[in-house]
């Protein structure tokens, strides 16, 4: 897809956007995010639907979902959303204003082209070095937590990092990271360590993220740390592909790096692709939460 093409797919009537609704990113539902009554939602539904039929109906194809809690749930435990809308090299938070800042481990990268690659709310990381800085100690205040992510591979070497928060002396030390391909299983890889790669505690998918093409919808990710469980969860597409049992927790990473595209092992090569949101939440989404979240998809707690 083009970057017009990907934020015209979200189907966003104004007089849904009054009550603050979602558009779900595979079927178009337009999901009420406010705690209106089910008749004044099925009312405006009517009104976008010229039949006035709750069928699909036009290219936003209207219908109504009668349960408005499980949306709500998500946006009272986001804490972090990063939508890719900012102006040139800032990186906006637009939950909690943790802002981060688009930079390139190539010195002499002009600052026009690093502006280039956000637009319309997706970020392209080049794989030749673009990366996001966000904020040092992201994620070693948190509990349980949630990090969510839209995009597409390009594709590229092994190690490459979708996310990795933590510390490195060139080789990573303490850390949470996401790998779209690993050279160990060949799969999507999430990787938690307070001890270096010796000591990793791992979660796989069962094959490597799919590469795309720009063309079709961008793949979703979670990844769950359950303190309270002692768990670590990997999702793709909504659906859980691995969990394992995790006998830290988050406050033991040295999160002084919270890097996006950038990994704390410096011979991991860059990220080539294109984000479309990252999330983090303040607590371990369940499966059912993080299921209603793909269906969703990017932009329906904007």
């Amino acid at each position: 897809m083009t970057r017009n093409q990907t934020r015209a797919s979200f189907c966003r009537p104004p007089l849904v956007g009054a009550f603050g609704a979602c558009s779900f990113w595979a079927s178009w539902t337009l999901y009420a995010c406010a705690p209106i009554s089910v008749d004044a939602f099925e009312e405006v539904a009517q009104a976008l639907c010229p039949s006035g039929s709750l069928e699909p109906s036009g290219s936003c194809e209207c219908s109504a979902l009668t349960d408005t809690a499980a949306c709500l749930e998500l946006r009272a435990a986001l804490r972090n959303l990063y939508t890719f809308d900012g102006a040139g090299t800032q990186i906006i938070d637009s939950a909690s204003g943790m802002n981060g800042t688009l930079r390139h481990t190539v010195s002499t990268t002009p600052p026009a082209d690093l502006e280039g690659l956000q637009v319309d709310g997706q970020l392209d990381f080049d794989g030749l070095g673009s990366y996001v800085e966000l904020p040092g100690g992201m994620i070693s205040s948190l509990g349980s937590a949630t990090f969510e992510v839209w995009l597409t591979w390009g594709g590229g070497d092994y190690w490459a990092r979708i996310f990795d928060f933590g510390s490195n002396d060139g080789a990573g030390r303490t850390y949470l990271f996401l790998t779209p391909w690993n050279s160990l299983t060949d799969t999507l890889r999430v990787a938690y360590s307070v001890a270096g790669n010796a000591a990793e505690t791992t979660a796989d998918a069962a094959a490597a993220l799919p590469i795309g093409d720009g063309t079709g919808a961008p793949e979703h990710v979670a990844v769950v740390i359950d303190d309270s469980a002692g768990a670590m969860r990997l999702y793709l597409g909504g659906v859980e592909v691995s969990s394992v049992p995790l006998a830290s927790d988050l406050g033991a990473i040295e999160d002084v790096n919270s890097w996006l595209g950038r990994s704390n092992f410096v011979v991991d090569p860059a990220l080539l692709g294109t984000m479309f949101e990252f999330r983090i939440y303040n607590q371990a989404l369940s499966a059912a939460q993080i299921s209603t979240s793909f269906q969703a998809g990017p932009g329906a707690l904007n």
